[in-house]
């Protein structure tokens, strides 16, 4: 089951607010870039 997109921005947001570090911040900007990345290329790839 894939999250919709509102629901992976809220948890975005949710671990971006339980952060403690910068290092921390970080890792979690990389994950979520990597899953909106793959998102956006499953839509673009079934769309043709």
């Amino acid at each position: 089951m894939t999250k919709s997109l509102s629901e992976l921005t809220r948890q975005a947001k949710e671990d971006i607010s339980n952060c403690s570090s910068l290092k921390e911040l970080d890792s979690v900007r990389v994950f979520y870039l990597g899953r909106k990345a793959r998102l956006a290329w499953i839509k673009v790839t079934l769309e043709t």
